[in-house]
């Protein structure tokens, strides 16, 4: 699947955005609120194994990759999918993960797709506040993840 915005692709990652993918996945305050930072070896192993979950999220322009997506069915559920994101601190405060959630949720209304979910640590509030703006609503908390959903 490929989605584009004005500003941004969303493709499959390819073994060659390994490198690039350091950038988020090897910070340790990209990555405060999922796991530990990655070495090379782990983004390379992630890179090549997560493309039925996970898209490369590049900019448009340049081609540049500066970030990922989640976007997959929700425990296997074709109806439900989870929706997520995280971004090269570069990329930080301007509207790309808005832009690029946003262009994922008009897709999903064509695509029989009932509901979308969203998670996040407590402590995240930047990503609970853009959730918030997309329309989710709070769902429940599950293993230490707030839950959100958005119908469609």
């Amino acid at each position: 699947m490929q989605i584009e915005t004005a500003r941004l692709i969303l493709r499959p990652f390819a073994e060659a955005d390994g490198e690039a993918a350091l950038a988020w996945l090897g910070d340790p305050i990209a990555m405060r609120y999922i796991e530990p930072p990655f070495g090379l070896e782990q983004v390379k192993s992630f890179v090549t194994s997560c493309a039925e979950r996970v898209g490369c999220l590049c900019l448009k322009e340049s081609g540049l990759p500066i970030g990922h997506v989640i976007w997959h069915p929700y425990m296997g559920d074709s109806a439900r999918y989870e929706l997520g994101w995280i971004l090269s601190r570069a990329h930080w405060g301007r509207g790309y993960a808005k832009e690029i959630s946003l262009a994922l949720i008009q897709w999903a209304k064509g695509q029989g797709i009932e509901e979308i979910i969203l998670e996040a640590v407590p402590e995240n509030g930047d990503s609970i506040a853009l959730i918030e703006h997309l329309g989710a609503l709070y769902s429940h908390t599950e293993e230490g993840l707030r839950v959100y959903t958005v119908k469609i």
